[in-house]
């Protein structure tokens, strides 16, 4: 985890693209580039918009928009 206190990040899907700047967090990046590049999470994603959401407590969250 290295010496960073905070991992939280919002992921913005509209369809199966990202429509947020993931330029400040790894994780987030990393995170969407896994589900991009599963087929049954790009079609679930093809359904409309959703927002992944982890807190600093590290409660992750999906939510339908």
């Amino acid at each position: 985890m290295g010496n960073r206190k905070d991992y939280s990040f919002n992921i913005q899907f509209k369809g199966p693209d990202v429509a947020n700047n993931l330029s400040g967090s790894a994780v987030a990046r990393d995170l969407a580039n896994v589900i991009l590049n599963d087929t049954e999470m790009r079609s679930l994603l093809n359904g409309g918009s959703y927002k992944i959401r982890m807190d600093k407590d590290f409660v992750l969250q999906v939510l339908k928009n």
